[in-house]
């Protein structure tokens, strides 16, 4: 068996090209600080849309009732939670961030995996936000990075994430 380049080798691993399947950062955009809070806003609409009709059988003061209205709202929590994780998963998009456009992507412009868009981007801020003073402060300042030149929050910061239009 010859050495020559031409020889194939069973064993080998295949060659790859070093081509991504991503988009090349500089191609990307920059989500707009407006598209941002339009998706964090749409997000936040949902999740109240969500829970309204269970508001009339958590104020009555039959208890039967109040159950109701507690299981409804659990049941309408899991669902949105479901529906957020599903896009997010699909596309680093929350529902918000897909109708305005938007997505979650990492810093090199690839695609963003679910557990870092969860543990990275927002639990390390939640339980930050747990932390007497420095809580406050973090929460406070987290949105307000967005006024920086790249546009980063906080929690892109730490996740080594940005969003740009979809």
């Amino acid at each position: 068996m010859s050495n020559d380049d031409t020889t194939l080798n069973p064993y080998q691993a295949p060659a790859s090209t070093g081509e991504a399947a991503v988009e090349p950062a500089a191609e990307q955009v920059l989500a707009g600080r407006g598209r941002r809070l339009g998706a964090h806003l749409l997000d936040s609409l949902l999740v109240f849309l969500a829970l309204l009709p269970a508001l009339p059988a958590m104020l009555e003061q039959d208890d039967s009732i109040s159950t109701a209205g507690l299981i409804f709202m659990g049941v309408a929590v899991l669902v949105m939670l479901g529906l957020q994780l599903k896009y997010l998963y699909e596309n680093g998009q929350s529902i918000g961030k897909r109708i305005v456009g938007i997505r979650i992507v990492r810093l090199d412009g690839s695609r963003c995996s679910l557990g870092r868009i969860l543990f990275m981007r927002n639990l390390v801020i939640m339980v930050i936000a747990y932390i007497p003073v420095v809580g406050n402060l973090v929460n406070f300042a987290d949105p307000l990075f967005i006024f920086r030149e790249d546009r980063r929050c906080l929690h892109d910061l730490i996740a080594d994430t940005k969003v740009v239009t979809a």
